[in-house]
């Protein structure tokens, strides 16, 4: 399984995937500010932060089952607003969830 011991930074990219990506971050996962309509690909576990405001997402299918940090995903450049609920149904979060 690939894994990245410490942070791992893809924002301000114009993203359209996170195919490929790291299964596990032993930090923060940033893809924030990106053209993201999906988060089918990313990390399964982050060890801290995940951050993907700023985006095109109307779904979190696809969103890492743990994050041991804050989970952000507020922002969305269409307008689309998650619900706490929404990624407690997804994703275990240590931290806090911001929407």
């Amino acid at each position: 399984m690939y894994k990245i011991k410490g942070d791992f930074r893809c924002k301000y990219n114009n993203l359209t995937s996170l195919k490929g990506c790291p299964k596990i971050i032993e930090g923060d996962f940033n893809c924030h500010s990106n053209n993201l309509t999906s988060l089918e690909g990313a990390p399964e576990i982050i060890e801290a932060d995940f951050d993907c405001r700023d985006n095109n997402l109307t779904s979190l299918k696809g969103c890492p089952k743990i994050v041991k940090g804050n989970f952000i995903c507020y922002d969305q450049k269409n307008g689309y607003t998650f619900t706490v609920e929404e990624v407690k149904k997804h994703c275990k979060v240590g931290g806090h969830i911001y929407v």
